[in-house]
């Protein structure tokens, strides 16, 4: 019994932790893509995103996705710094 009433408390810990993962995302909003320089048409069906340390970053193509994640840190900064120059 007293396993159930932890095994019940753990699961509930982490349903409660859940909201707190998703809220400290942030979704930077970027229009030019890091990687390629192409400004990014949200419409159009090649658009993707993709997250990194907690934060989303548009990219105009999957194409772009490999050299993203090949160096994030890089990207995410550029991607950045074109929202702030907007």
């Amino acid at each position: 019994m007293k396993f159930k009433v932890a095994l019940l408390s753990l699961a509930l810990l982490a349903l409660l932790a859940l909201p707190l993962a998703v809220r400290a995302a942030e979704v930077v909003g970027n229009t030019v893509c890091p990687v390629s320089g192409d400004t990014i048409d949200a419409a159009a069906a090649t658009q993707t995103t993709v997250e990194d340390n907690g934060k989303f970053y548009n990219l105009c193509c999957p194409a772009c996705v490999e050299m993203f994640n090949a160096e994030p840190e890089k990207y995410g900064k550029i991607a950045e710094a074109s929202v702030k120059a907007q």
